[in-house]
């Protein structure tokens, strides 16, 4: 029976009114691309360093209408930011907001290459990463080009040159080509008037044992259970014990392993970030049980990412999952919007084992051999993935 109270509620709250406020982000604040959204919240772009002061025009219940340009707009969710007081709608947007770029520099900064780019404040940018060819693509919003030095240093191991135009009248595109076939993560952040972004370098020696590898067991604490089979099977439980057989299998073949948790607490998405950050992870792997559809059927077991250049890595895992006995594909996932997966510290693939909704696939998951089976095969795919890199980056032959 159909709530109309309810539905005009909701529909009450999804509405957008004006609104003449400056707001700045908190830190992980990231911009959304609409104004929909799905169990794991709106569809993101990126995240953006604290700090960065934006005009937001409109706003409902849980986000703001926020205005990165002239004429582009993006949303942000009310929870990442402080407001820092108001604004004239009938003030001059170009006059009052938009800065100069300037001179811009690429140095090698010891674990990374630095794209040092002048700006003239905190403004928000979008950024994105190809494979072919390989290249980190940087707009910058309410920012003017003025940018008519672009110093190259000597030993340059990711970054091969930069490149710099003006897609707008307010919109200032940076191109950083690479020389790397394969990506190992790169991090961005304002330092007075600098962005600077620093590009990971390739690993001198591509082994697993000579890589931090993370493990994040999904869920934990009294508060996230995950799902729960019919049994009374929980998936913190379940997660937890897998990303325990999985340390135990990377570290026999010497690589170095941070779990996110190691007992049933509770931990936020940010908490998990910091540490796998914090750590030096060269790959984060998230361990998962799914959820849904009919008890009495199988649907298997499924990988995902967040950004293309990490597709290889799913792709690896859940071949390996599939040569199972009795494992369905259930499928490969892109852009998918879980947060850990979301920042571009590292590569991050999300692990969906089994579904522990399924009377049969909960059966399964309840026998520890099918549970170290699954992790053996995790860790083949990424042994293979990290092979496939070094034959990519000319460390060793095909």
């Amino acid at each position: 029976k159909r709530n109309l109270a309810r539905e005009a509620a909701e529909a009450e709250k999804a509405k957008f009114y004006p609104t003449s406020v400056k707001v700045s982000t908190k830190k992980y604040s990231y911009l959304n691309y609409g104004a929909g959204t799905d169990r794991l919240g709106g569809a993101k772009i990126n995240y953006l360093p604290e700090g960065i002061v934006m005009y937001a025009d409109a706003e409902n219940a849980n986000l703001y209408r926020v205005r990165l340009s002239q004429n582009r707009y993006a949303y942000i969710p009310k929870s990442q930011v402080e407001i820092k007081g108001k604004y004239s709608p009938d003030s001059d947007f170009m006059q009052d907001n938009v800065v100069l770029s300037g001179s811009s520099s690429v140095y090698n900064a010891g674990e990374y290459d630095r794209v040092s780019i002048g700006v003239g404040g905190k403004k928000p940018y979008i950024v994105k990463e190809y494979t072919d060819p390989h290249k980190i693509v940087v707009d910058l919003y309410g920012v003017q080009c003025n940018s008519n030095w672009l110093t190259h240093k000597s030993g340059l191991k990711s970054v091969d040159h930069i490149d710099v135009e003006s897609i707008d009248s307010d919109i200032t595109r940076y191109t950083i080509y690479l020389k790397t076939k394969s990506s190992w993560g790169f991090s961005m952040d304002y330092s007075g008037n600098n962005l600077n972004l620093d590009i990971k370098h390739v690993p001198d020696q591509l082994y697993l044992k000579n890589l931090t590898i993370g493990i994040d067991a999904g869920h934990g604490g009294p508060q996230s259970n995950g799902a729960v089979g019919l049994s009374g099977l929980k998936e913190k439980d379940m997660t937890l014990d897998m990303a325990y057989t999985l340390k135990s299998i990377l570290e026999k073949q010497g690589a170095k392993v941070v779990l996110s948790r190691d007992s049933d607490v509770g931990m936020t998405i940010r908490e998990r970030q910091d540490k796998f950050i914090e750590n030096k992870c060269d790959i984060v792997l998230s361990i998962h049980c799914n959820a849904g559809g009919s008890p009495l059927s199988m649907l298997g077991t499924s990988t995902y990412y967040r950004y293309d250049p990490y597709k290889p890595l799913a792709e690896d895992i859940l071949g390996y999952l599939l040569q199972m006995k009795d494992v369905k594909n259930f499928g490969m996932v892109g852009n998918f919007n879980f947060s850990l997966s979301a920042i571009t510290d590292f590569p991050c693939v999300l692990v969906e084992t089994l579904f522990i909704s399924s009377l049969r696939e909960e059966e399964m998951l309840a026998d520890p051999a099918t549970r170290r089976a699954m992790m053996e095969n995790v860790a083949k795919g990424l042994t293979d993935y990290i092979s496939e890199c070094r034959v990519k980056e000319g460390q060793a032959k095909k």
